[in-house]
């Protein structure tokens, strides 16, 4: 049998001396930080010059790997490329 587990409780931190604190259910300034972050990164890393320039990177490794189409426009190996180095940075910082 699952034992029943009451999602919400506050968790409780002692503060010391025998006195507790109650704690917020979540933490809002680090998902604020997270949003801001994402939406810079999100910002810098969605216009057309860092497509660019991910596809001369890319064009270094391989000529095979097309990032940008002829006007100029992101494919979906660019995108998905551009989302992993998101995720990277975000899962680092």
């Amino acid at each position: 049998m699952i034992p029943y587990i009451n999602t919400q409780e506050v968790p409780i931190e002692n503060v010391g001396e025998g006195k507790k604190k109650k704690m917020d259910d979540f933490q809002y300034m680090y998902k604020l930080r997270s949003a801001v972050c994402v939406f810079i990164l999100f910002l810098l890393l969605s216009n057309k010059v860092a497509y660019k320039v991910l596809d001369i990177i890319a064009k270094v490794f391989s000529n095979n790997i097309n990032i940008i189409d002829d006007q100029e426009n992101p494919q979906f190996m660019g995108t998905f490329i551009m989302a992993v180095i998101i995720a990277f940075v975000i899962f680092v910082f």
